[in-house]
Protein backbone atom coordinates (compact mmCIF):
# COMPACT_ATOMS: atom_id res chain seq x y z
CA UNK A 1 0.00 0.00 0.00
CA UNK A 2 1.55 3.25 -0.79
CA UNK A 3 1.45 6.64 1.28
CA UNK A 4 -1.64 8.25 -0.92
CA UNK A 5 -4.03 4.89 -0.39
CA UNK A 6 -2.46 4.51 3.39
CA UNK A 7 -4.09 8.42 4.19
CA UNK A 8 -1.49 9.37 6.21
CA UNK A 9 -0.86 12.87 5.41
CA UNK A 10 2.91 13.71 5.06
CA UNK A 11 4.30 15.29 8.17
CA UNK A 12 4.18 19.15 7.97
CA UNK A 13 6.66 20.00 10.41
CA UNK A 14 9.69 19.90 7.86
CA UNK A 15 8.03 22.69 5.41
CA UNK A 16 7.07 25.04 8.39
CA UNK A 17 10.34 24.05 10.06
CA UNK A 18 12.64 24.51 7.78
CA UNK A 19 15.18 27.32 6.79
CA UNK A 20 12.61 29.03 4.71
CA UNK A 21 10.01 28.68 7.81
CA UNK A 22 12.88 30.14 10.23
CA UNK A 23 13.77 33.16 8.35
CA UNK A 24 9.52 33.96 8.04
CA UNK A 25 9.16 33.58 11.79
CA UNK A 26 12.26 35.85 12.57
CA UNK A 27 11.14 38.48 10.15
CA UNK A 28 7.83 38.51 11.73
CA UNK A 29 9.03 38.46 15.24
CA UNK A 30 11.91 41.02 14.74
CA UNK A 31 10.97 44.98 15.78
CA UNK A 32 10.48 47.07 13.02
CA UNK A 33 12.52 49.74 12.68
CA UNK A 34 10.94 53.21 13.42
CA UNK A 35 9.98 55.17 10.00
CA UNK A 36 11.41 58.27 8.92
CA UNK A 37 8.56 59.29 6.59
CA UNK A 38 6.48 61.06 8.96
CA UNK A 39 8.98 63.26 10.81
CA UNK A 40 10.11 64.08 7.78
CA UNK A 41 6.69 65.37 6.22
CA UNK A 42 6.04 66.77 9.53
CA UNK A 43 9.57 69.15 9.21
CA UNK A 44 8.74 69.82 5.51
CA UNK A 45 5.61 71.35 6.58
CA UNK A 46 6.79 73.22 9.07
CA UNK A 47 9.19 74.70 6.47
CA UNK A 48 6.61 75.40 4.39
CA UNK A 49 4.91 77.35 6.41
CA UNK A 50 7.94 79.52 8.02
CA UNK A 51 8.28 79.97 4.17
CA UNK A 52 4.72 81.58 3.68
CA UNK A 53 4.64 83.76 6.97
CA UNK A 54 7.65 85.08 5.83
CA UNK A 55 6.95 85.96 2.68
CA UNK A 56 3.70 87.58 3.72
CA UNK A 57 5.52 89.69 6.20
CA UNK A 58 8.08 90.73 3.46
CA UNK A 59 4.92 91.53 1.40
CA UNK A 60 3.36 93.62 4.47
CA UNK A 61 6.30 95.13 4.91
CA UNK A 62 6.68 96.33 1.16
CA UNK A 63 3.36 97.54 1.10
CA UNK A 64 3.78 99.77 3.85
CA UNK A 65 7.13 101.09 2.69
CA UNK A 66 6.05 102.31 -0.57
CA UNK A 67 2.02 103.62 0.23
CA UNK A 68 1.22 105.67 2.47
CA UNK A 69 -1.03 105.15 5.05
CA UNK A 70 -4.62 107.14 4.30
CA UNK A 71 -4.61 110.15 6.50
CA UNK A 72 -8.70 109.48 6.67
CA UNK A 73 -9.46 112.86 5.43
CA UNK A 74 -12.33 112.41 2.93
CA UNK A 75 -11.70 113.03 -1.00
CA UNK A 76 -13.52 116.30 -2.76
CA UNK A 77 -15.36 115.08 -5.84
CA UNK A 78 -16.29 117.30 -9.14
CA UNK A 79 -19.91 117.26 -8.68
CA UNK A 80 -20.07 119.82 -11.78
CA UNK A 81 -18.79 117.35 -14.18
CA UNK A 82 -21.39 115.54 -13.01
CA UNK A 83 -24.13 117.64 -13.34
CA UNK A 84 -23.19 118.52 -16.59
CA UNK A 85 -23.71 114.86 -18.01
CA UNK A 86 -26.90 114.98 -16.41
CA UNK A 87 -27.85 117.94 -17.81
CA UNK A 88 -26.63 116.45 -20.79
CA UNK A 89 -29.07 114.01 -20.35
CA UNK A 90 -32.15 115.97 -20.43
CA UNK A 91 -32.61 116.19 -16.93
CA UNK A 92 -33.13 119.01 -14.64
CA UNK A 93 -31.61 118.92 -11.53
CA UNK A 94 -31.02 121.86 -8.51
CA UNK A 95 -27.24 122.32 -7.82
CA UNK A 96 -25.11 124.30 -5.68
CA UNK A 97 -23.47 126.96 -8.60
CA UNK A 98 -20.72 127.13 -5.90
CA UNK A 99 -19.92 125.92 -2.26
CA UNK A 100 -18.76 128.26 0.37
CA UNK A 101 -15.00 127.77 1.58
CA UNK A 102 -14.16 125.39 3.32
CA UNK A 103 -17.23 123.08 2.27
CA UNK A 104 -16.72 119.98 0.19
CA UNK A 105 -18.56 117.28 -2.03
CA UNK A 106 -17.73 113.72 -1.30
CA UNK A 107 -19.85 112.16 -3.51
CA UNK A 108 -22.41 112.78 -6.77
CA UNK A 109 -25.12 110.18 -7.43
CA UNK A 110 -27.48 110.11 -10.05
CA UNK A 111 -29.99 107.31 -11.26
CA UNK A 112 -31.76 108.31 -14.17
CA UNK A 113 -35.05 106.72 -15.53
CA UNK A 114 -38.95 107.65 -15.30
CA UNK A 115 -38.62 108.61 -11.93
CA UNK A 116 -34.67 109.75 -12.02
CA UNK A 117 -32.83 110.40 -8.57
CA UNK A 118 -29.97 113.01 -7.78
CA UNK A 119 -28.20 113.36 -4.73
CA UNK A 120 -25.04 115.40 -3.21
CA UNK A 121 -23.77 114.18 0.15
CA UNK A 122 -21.44 117.54 1.57
CA UNK A 123 -19.54 118.26 4.35
CA UNK A 124 -19.39 122.00 5.99
CA UNK A 125 -16.11 123.37 7.10
CA UNK A 126 -16.90 122.99 10.35
CA UNK A 127 -17.27 118.91 9.25
CA UNK A 128 -21.13 118.34 9.69
CA UNK A 129 -22.97 117.00 6.97
CA UNK A 130 -25.36 118.54 4.50
CA UNK A 131 -27.19 116.76 1.82
CA UNK A 132 -29.37 117.66 -1.73
CA UNK A 133 -31.73 114.89 -2.48
CA UNK A 134 -34.18 115.68 -5.58
CA UNK A 135 -36.23 112.59 -6.35
CA UNK A 136 -40.03 112.17 -7.91
CA UNK A 137 -41.53 110.69 -4.22
CA UNK A 138 -43.48 112.11 -1.94
CA UNK A 139 -41.69 114.32 1.04
CA UNK A 140 -43.10 111.96 3.94
CA UNK A 141 -41.06 108.83 1.88
CA UNK A 142 -37.90 111.02 1.56
CA UNK A 143 -38.16 112.30 4.90
CA UNK A 144 -38.49 108.51 6.04
CA UNK A 145 -34.89 108.26 4.94
CA UNK A 146 -33.37 111.96 5.36
CA UNK A 147 -34.83 112.21 9.45
CA UNK A 148 -34.71 108.31 10.39
CA UNK A 149 -35.81 109.96 13.95
CA UNK A 150 -39.35 111.17 12.68
CA UNK A 151 -40.13 114.72 10.99
CA UNK A 152 -41.67 117.40 12.56
CA UNK A 153 -43.42 119.99 10.51
CA UNK A 154 -42.05 123.58 11.03
CA UNK A 155 -43.40 126.83 9.22
CA UNK A 156 -43.22 127.86 5.40
CA UNK A 157 -40.13 129.87 5.29
CA UNK A 158 -38.90 132.23 2.38
CA UNK A 159 -35.34 131.60 1.20
CA UNK A 160 -34.04 133.91 -1.75
CA UNK A 161 -33.18 130.87 -3.90
CA UNK A 162 -32.80 130.66 -7.97
CA UNK A 163 -34.72 127.45 -7.42
CA UNK A 164 -37.86 128.72 -5.52
CA UNK A 165 -38.42 131.34 -2.92
CA UNK A 166 -41.06 129.32 -0.26
CA UNK A 167 -39.57 126.20 1.69
CA UNK A 168 -40.78 124.14 4.17
CA UNK A 169 -39.13 123.33 7.27
CA UNK A 170 -38.59 120.39 9.39
CA UNK A 171 -36.68 119.05 12.35
CA UNK A 172 -36.84 115.42 14.14
CA UNK A 173 -36.39 117.22 17.24
CA UNK A 174 -33.09 116.50 18.20
CA UNK A 175 -30.31 117.77 15.96
CA UNK A 176 -31.24 117.08 12.34
CA UNK A 177 -33.56 119.38 10.01
CA UNK A 178 -34.36 119.93 6.14
CA UNK A 179 -36.26 122.31 4.36
CA UNK A 180 -38.66 120.87 1.48
CA UNK A 181 -39.59 122.43 -2.23
CA UNK A 182 -40.68 121.40 -5.70
CA UNK A 183 -38.93 121.44 -8.43
CA UNK A 184 -41.26 120.37 -11.96
CA UNK A 185 -42.94 116.95 -10.42
CA UNK A 186 -39.90 116.10 -8.10
CA UNK A 187 -39.72 116.88 -4.41
CA UNK A 188 -36.23 118.74 -3.51
CA UNK A 189 -34.97 118.01 0.15
CA UNK A 190 -32.23 119.71 1.92
CA UNK A 191 -31.11 118.42 5.11
CA UNK A 192 -28.74 116.81 7.27
CA UNK A 193 -26.68 117.63 11.14
CA UNK A 194 -25.68 120.60 9.56
CA UNK A 195 -27.25 123.60 11.66
CA UNK A 196 -30.23 126.12 10.33
CA UNK A 197 -27.44 128.86 9.23
CA UNK A 198 -25.38 126.52 6.83
CA UNK A 199 -28.53 124.79 5.24
CA UNK A 200 -30.06 128.03 4.23
CA UNK A 201 -26.59 129.38 3.23
CA UNK A 202 -26.87 126.25 0.57
CA UNK A 203 -30.10 126.69 -0.37
CA UNK A 204 -29.51 130.21 -1.69
CA UNK A 205 -26.59 128.63 -3.58
CA UNK A 206 -28.81 126.62 -5.43
CA UNK A 207 -29.71 126.47 -9.48
CA UNK A 208 -31.16 124.61 -11.94
CA UNK A 209 -29.01 126.82 -14.72
CA UNK A 210 -27.07 125.27 -17.33
CA UNK A 211 -23.23 124.29 -15.84
CA UNK A 212 -21.23 127.09 -17.09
Amino acid sequence: MNERQSGVSEPQGESQGGPQGERLGERQGEPQAPSRRYPRTFGGLIGSMIVLVAAVVGYYVIQNVLHDEPDGKPVAVDYLSTVRDIQGGGYTVAYPATLPKGWLATDANFTPGDRPAWGLPLLTDSGTFAGIQQEDLSVEDMLATALPNGARKGEDVTIDSKVATTWTSWSDGQRDHAFSTSVGKDTLLVYGSASVADLKTLIGLLTTAPVA
